[in-house]
Order: structure tokens, then sequence, then C-alpha cells
């Protein structure tokens, strides 16, 4: 094999290598959550999307009403799909015979 060939064959593998991409999914609980993911909108309560393998961070925001519950910065390499992402509801307790309301 000719040095060119070999060198091509070097250069395209590490291209590939470089970008890489892997599947992302992820399931909020409540369902009721929006899923965004390096700021684009994936779904609500369970989103996919692909993220490049060689980026920095991937970041992952969960909002009810416009309003931030969850927020996370991640290595790609460190994410194991699916991700599962739980928000802690507010407990509470009613007036009436001490019940308690989750909200």
């Amino acid at each position: 094999m000719r040095l060119s060939t070999k060198l091509t064959i070097f250069l395209l593998c590490i291209l590939l290598t470089s970008c890489s991409t892997q599947s992302l999914f992820i399931h909020c609980e409540p369902q009721s959550l929006d899923i965004y993911v390096n700021g684009n909108y994936i779904g609500k309560g369970v989103g996919s999307c692909l993220i490049e393998s060689s980026m920095g961070e991937v970041s992952i925001i969960c909002k009810d009403n416009e309003q931030i519950v969850y927020e996370r910065c991640m290595s790609p390499k460190s994410i194991s799909s699916p991700l599962y992402i739980y928000h802690h509801e507010t407990l509470q307790y009613s007036d009436e015979n001490q019940t308690l309301f989750t909200h």
C-alpha cells in the first residue's frame, strides 16, 4: 500500500472517531417537565437527541412552567443513557387532619 493511501486511511479514522455521536434518552418525573439539552427543547417528560462525543460538556435543564427545577452540566463520556431525572416535589401538610399532599 502506498504511503498516501495509508495516510488517507489514518486521517479518515481520526476524523470518524473524533466526530462520533451518541444517542441520549432522558426520562423526567414528573412528566410535565420540559427538557432542554444544550439550550434546545427536546421534549416534555421524555426526549432524545444525539450528542457529539467530542463536546466538552452537555447542559441538561428541566423546567416547570418556565422555572428551572433541574440543571446540570456533564461530560458526554460520563452520561449513561437512559438518564432518569426525578424532581423532588415539595411536601406540604393541609390544614385538615394533617394529610400529606405533594405539589
